[in-house]
């Protein structure tokens, strides 16, 4: 049977955004009057492998549950339409803070960060690597300050260190929602060919011509920076090294153990090129500290109102150099007054070395968030 999204909510024309698939209005759900956002998104719209992509995105944000971390409370899915019911965040996102802001405190640019590490810990500690972390992906519960905020959209989300299940197949429909996706196969994870667009020309040329990238994620569809979709795994069956249901979980950014080594390693480049880190620029294999290295961009930005990379280049060449080198700059005209511990916090992420890079856990223990 086919719930319609009207049975359980009231969703208004007050428009929240919109995007080539559809858009988000505000919406109250009947029974306690909870304000929810409503992304709807016109299945007419998209192609066979945007709708398997789409729906994984959904059960991906179906299987998190975190302050931190934008709650889904359901989808419904018709012949014509899919609603997607989150979280009301009325803030808006991290990117129009900034814009309406300008500058912030250390104390309220620590604030921000603290929260949005503990909800990256959290999703490393259940396998789940963002990939595409950024202002425009951080959403803010208010506008009065303290500024509480939630990382969202996981429409470049991965996975590691659990075995993959079909995508697009109605498994993945989250209750309150009906079945009639796409098939699916263990090895979804394949996206379409394309080009990858959004990224500097010079970023893709770098990449290995192994890789097919995949085409721009619906998930973006409500945000203003273009990002790259999802990758060809490394391998197709990956070792599980998160028994959740046992409430075993690896430490989060630890060296897998030699055999699954493979199962935990990303490849393609995705995200936004801003703040991709190195080793995606380069096409090399990755783990999940490319989302802590995103995380030191977002704190830079906060405490000095510029990108650490990038900011004065005059071609995407020289933006992917400046990343590639990864010498962090700490201009007094922009940095007078930011203590020596935010600064050294800010070095601390942007390491080069992803192997190098703490883990998003051990970001927490640093002295700027910790206060030890």
């Amino acid at each position: 049977m086919q719930w319609k999204v009207t049975r359980f909510y009231d969703v208004s024309n007050e428009s929240l955004g919109e995007g080539a698939f559809g858009r988000v209005r505000k919406g109250t759900r009947r029974s306690d009057g909870l304000d929810v956002a409503v992304k709807t998104i016109s299945k007419a719209r998209l192609g066979e492998d945007d709708y398997k992509y789409l729906i994984r995105e959904v059960a991906i944000a179906q299987s998190v549950a975190h302050p931190c971390v934008m709650g889904t409370y359901g989808v419904f899915e018709t012949d014509t339409s899919l609603h997607i019911v989150s979280e009301y965040m009325s803030g808006g996102t991290l990117a129009q803070v900034m814009t309406a802001w300008s500058t912030f405190t250390e104390e309220q640019a620590r604030g921000i960060i603290y929260e949005l590490m503990h909800g990256v810990t959290y999703l490393h500690s259940i396998g789940t690597v963002h990939r595409d972390i950024k202002p425009d992906n951080i959403l803010a519960q208010g506008k009065d300050w303290p500024l509480h905020v939630k990382l969202s959209d996981f429409g470049l989300a991965r996975q590691i260190g659990v075995p993959p299940s079909p995508v697009g197949s109605a498994a993945h429909l989250p209750t309150g929602s009906s079945g009639g996706g796409s098939s699916g196969s263990p090895t979804a994870d394949s996206p379409p060919s394309s080009s990858r667009a959004g990224w500097p020309a010079t970023v893709a040329a770098m990449a290995p011509t192994t890789a097919a990238a995949a085409p721009p994620s619906p998930s973006g569809l409500f945000h203003g920076t273009p990002s790259l979709k999802e990758p060809i795994p490394v391998s197709s069956s990956p070792v599980s090294l998160v028994p959740v249901a046992a409430g075993v979980v690896s430490a989060p950014g630890s060296p897998p153990p030699p055999a699954a080594t493979s199962s935990l390693l990303m490849r393609t480049q995705v995200g936004t090129p801003a703040f991709a880190a190195p080793e995606i620029m380069r096409g090399d294999p990755y783990t999940d500290t490319v989302d802590v290295w995103a995380a030191g961009v977002v704190a830079y930005t906060l405490l000095c109102g510029r990108l650490p990379f990038g900011e004065d280049a005059e071609t995407p060449r020289e933006m992917v150099r400046e990343v590639l080198a990864g010498v962090v700059r700490f201009p007094e005209d922009s940095w007078a007054g930011v203590s020596p511990v935010a600064r050294d916090f800010v070095r601390h992420l942007l390491r080069v070395d992803g192997a190098a890079r703490p883990s998003a856990a051990e970001v927490l223990e640093h002295p700027w968030l910790s206060g030890r």
